[in-house]
């Protein structure tokens, strides 16, 4: 991963540790990432939201194979 790219990284593991859990992890709502950013008083820029979006969809697909 680039350098350039980490503290979305590590802002996506914080975000991770809050997600809902059904029947498997659930993703992580622009709700919870406005909540959050909200709490620690940090403002993302719309492409910053889609790449930890991007991210989550990774995290997830792999969540998801892992369960097959």
């Amino acid at each position: 991963m680039p350098l350039e790219l980490e503290y979305l990284w590590l802002l996506f593991l914080k975000l991770s540790r809050k997600r809902q859990n059904g029947m498997g992890p659930n993703p992580i709502t622009s709700e919870e990432v406005l909540a959050w950013c909200t709490r620690q008083q940090v403002v993302l820029t719309p492409s910053e939201h889609t790449v930890i979006d991007q991210i989550d969809d990774l995290f997830l697909s792999q969540q998801y194979k892992k369960e097959k």
